[in-house]
């Protein structure tokens, strides 16, 4: 990557120029925090800009995201007669029940869709949320998320609070943010229900070993979301309401969080982390995070 590769020559012009460049086009990327830093201290002159030690991630990425919210502008969305139209005659074909129904019929010529209109891709969306296929809605918008993340109001195709109703149900009982819970759901499961990976299961991605019963019960959103969150309550509190601490733990599990070097703060220093992978896993936790808190609070 040429910011990489300015940052490491330490060629102020050349960094600047490209960094104005990619921050339009990749305001979700997990480097997004540390190239801002670097442009901080550039803009203000700092010594020895090129530094990367203090690039503290938690405090950083919500900085960068709830700045970038604030440069954008909303979307005009329309409500014309023919959005209408459109929109209930698919909500109709969801309704049936079979997602794969609806996938060929806005792929159809016949409802005349234009494939580079916003607006279309909205109501393709919401399409798929009314009938309440989450997880081909939250795969869907990966094909819009370049347009989508351009508009302040349409971050929330992006950044989805599904399964609302179980969600309030929990947190009346656990007390904690909505956005750790959504971020949790977003990152182990993308919002299938039926998830299966590494053996956690379902929505919050239950450790198997935890798991009462059959498995199959944990596919159950309402099941699933209230485990999942009494887990999550146990971290949360345990480490005082630490969201960073919390999520690696509740990810990760309790060795990989001690092997990381944390501030007081709870904050963590992004370069002391030296396997590349799980740097940029933990950089695009965080950003999740900082997106969920700054869209819906």
């Amino acid at each position: 990557m040429k910011l990489e590769i300015y940052i490491k020559l330490q060629n102020k012009k050349r960094f600047i120029q490209n960094y104005n460049v990619f921050k339009e086009l990749y305001p979700q990327h997990p480097k997004m925090g540390l190239y801002y830093m670097v442009s901080n201290k550039l803009a203000k002159k700092v010594d020895e800009p090129w530094e990367l030690a203090n690039y503290n991630i938690f405090f950083t990425s919500n900085y960068v995201v709830r700045s970038y919210l604030n440069s954008l502008a909303d979307f005009e969305i329309k409500n014309s007669y023919k959005e209408e139209v459109l929109k209930n005659a698919l909500v109709q074909i969801g309704g049936l029940g079979k997602p794969e129904l609806l996938e060929i019929a806005v792929n159809s010529t016949n409802f005349d869709l234009d494939s580079q209109s916003i607006q279309d891709k909205i109501t393709i969306i919401n399409s798929f949320v009314d009938g309440k296929y989450y997880k081909e809605a939250f795969d869907k918008v990966n094909d819009f998320k370049k347009e989508f993340y351009r508009y302040r109001n349409l971050l929330h195709y992006i950044y989805p609070k599904y399964y609302r109703e179980e969600v309030a149900k929990v947190r009346k009982n656990y007390i904690l943010p909505q956005s750790l819970i959504y971020t949790v759901m977003y990152t182990e499961s993308k919002f299938d229900s039926e998830n299966i990976k590494f053996g956690k299961i379902g929505l919050m991605g239950i450790p198997e070993k935890m798991i009462e019963g059959k498995i199959e019960s944990y596919f159950d959103p309402e099941i699933n979301i209230e485990l999942g969150s009494k887990i999550l309550k146990e971290i949360y509190e345990k480490h005082n309401g630490m969201i960073l601490k919390t999520l690696i733990e509740y990810l990760y599990g309790e060795k990989v969080l001690k092997s990381l070097n944390f501030e007081l703060d709870g904050d963590l220093k992004i370069e002391t982390i030296t396997d590349e992978k799980f740097q940029k896993d933990i950089e695009e936790i965080v950003y999740t995070y900082s997106f969920y808190s700054a869209i819906y609070n």
